[in-house]
């Protein structure tokens, strides 16, 4: 696949890229399966570049605020935005934006795909997904969920969940 350059990549076009370091920045905080995935990126673009890669974590509303950064960016080629869902979905998500998602950001790779676990603690008297949802609908607003945030693939896969059985979950 060849790659084409983003429109404000070409003014660089005449020298070799990255000839200085490039700036990864990602919504999710350290530590999480996003930053996982980044800091391998980053890594890996270090050893075929021949330039250091920096992770920057910009955590917060949604992800939003690593969003607004990237938009902000000279778009120069040397910074990068990792987008996980919440990209997509936050203009839904949120009324006003600090920027135009379709207008300022410009998709270059798909780098992979983060499968959502369903686990409950032990005690919880289910073993299946359908005993899960016959228990929530026997308990109504008495079992709460956790996830990485608003926007974010567990929320939305919950949210989904929620709304195709009519399951009331906190």
């Amino acid at each position: 696949m060849a790659f084409s350059p983003a429109p404000g990549l070409a003014a660089d076009a005449a020298g070799a890229y990255p000839s200085r370091p490039v700036r990864l920045i990602m919504g999710p905080g350290a530590g999480g399966p996003t930053d996982s995935v980044g800091r391998v990126l980053a890594s890996r673009l270090t050893e075929l570049w021949g330039q250091t890669v920096i992770v920057e974590n910009r955590p917060g509303a949604g992800n939003t605020i690593a969003t607004a950064a990237a938009a902000k960016a000279t778009p120069d080629g040397y910074t990068l935005l990792l987008c996980p869902i919440s990209d997509a979905v936050a203009p839904a998500l949120y009324k006003k934006l600090p920027y135009n998602f379709q207008k300022e950001i410009v998709a270059i790779s798909h780098i992979g795909v983060t499968p959502n676990v369903f686990v409950v603690p032990p005690a919880l008297p289910v073993k299946t997904i359908k005993d899960f949802i016959a228990h929530a609908k026997a308990n109504p607003g008495k079992l709460n969920y956790g996830g990485l945030g608003v926007g974010q693939s567990g929320h939305l896969s919950m949210e989904l969940l929620k709304m195709m059985t009519g399951i009331d979950v906190v």
